[in-house]
């Protein structure tokens, strides 16, 4: 929904899927308030996806490693990212329309797909949980089990749910269990939660998004990610109606995500390494550090664009043509 809104914003006529007719699985997420503003810029509106339902959280309570449980500083609205998703895609106020059968991009953007580099097997479950004893409302919780992690957050309804990301083979609900917390109703659908990068199909097929660059939820900050993979991809688009050359600007979004994706499993390992419970985790370790070595080759491609100030700046085959500006986005 932030590609379509940029690229619209700069005159390109954009076409989108129908809404998917069944409600989607809750997926709740703890978005830092600096992610949810850069999303607000990007729409012109000071709450676009209407974050008045939303549960505001100012801590973290992170119980991980050897040493005692500690308290940091932690803002976020929590928030189901299907509801935001078409929240923001009401704004976007198109006008229904059959897409036509010749396009200039085809963008997939929406949920994890096929990955070329993937960090691990490791899944999750969202996981309905009876608070803690006294528990207050504006603190999350993220604790180390034996047999994974979990993720506690309070949700607008009044309980509070977890993601529990088991060790591959585990069941969700004995993560959990495991975390000394009770479950008050069935995990959810399993969801994918180790990092993915896809390169860019030939053609003018682009991938971004969650498509392109899946984080793991421990380390990441997908609300953020999102955006700013969608100011560098409409910026692609635009250079290349500007003549510069689709492979070379295909080139400069995968060598960027790639980096970033480098830096995201560098983070994770750390983290992984770091728990109470690092040797349940030895597989997806390794499998981390395979995905990073292999997408480094990737990352250290030389290029001669960049995103500059908030412009795609480089090479430009016609003396006449300038950048077109853009706020943010991968540098």
């Amino acid at each position: 929904m932030v590609l379509a809104r940029l690229l619209l914003a700069q005159g390109v006529q954009v076409f989108l899927d129908p809404p998917a007719t069944a409600k989607a699985p809750q997926r709740w997420v703890a978005a830092p308030l600096a992610s949810l503003r850069l999303l607000a810029e990007v729409f012109g509106e000071a709450d676009p996806a209407d974050f008045s339902h939303a549960v505001s959280v100012g801590w973290r309570i992170v119980d991980w490693g050897d040493r005692p449980p500690s308290a940091i500083r932690s803002e976020a609205l929590i928030v189901d990212i299907g509801e935001i998703a078409l929240r923001l895609r009401a704004r976007l106020r198109l006008v229904d329309a059959e897409s036509p059968t010749e396009v200039d991009w085809t963008v997939v953007a929406g949920g994890r797909r096929g990955a070329d580099f993937v960090g691990g097997a490791r899944t999750g479950a969202f996981v309905p949980v009876a608070s803690p004893s006294r528990w207050p409302r504006d603190v999350t919780l993220l604790r180390a089990a034996d047999l994974g992690w979990v993720y506690v957050v309070p949700v607008a309804s009044g309980g509070a749910v977890a993601l529990a990301v088991a060790v591959p083979g585990t069941p969700h609900d004995e993560v959990v269990a495991a975390a000394g917390l009770v479950a008050c109703g069935a995990p959810g659908p399993e969801v994918r939660v180790a990092p993915g990068l896809a390169l860019d199909p030939s053609g003018r097929l682009l991938v971004a998004g969650d498509a392109q660059f899946a984080v793991d939820p421990l380390r990441g900050d997908g609300v953020g990610n999102a955006v700013r993979g969608a100011l560098l991809a409409s910026a692609s688009v635009l250079a290349v109606a500007d003549g510069v050359s689709a492979a070379k600007v295909s080139a400069h979004r995968v060598a960027r995500a790639a980096s970033a994706f480098v830096a995201h499993l560098d983070a994770a390992v750390e983290h992984y390494e770091s728990a109470r419970n690092a040797r349940r985790w030895a597989g997806e370790i390794a499998a981390m550090r395979t995905a990073r070595d292999a997408a480094m080759g990737i990352a250290r491609q030389p290029t001669d664009l960049r995103l500059e100030r908030g412009r795609l700046v480089g090479w430009y085959p016609h003396r006449n043509l300038t950048p077109h500006a853009l706020q943010g986005g991968l540098a």
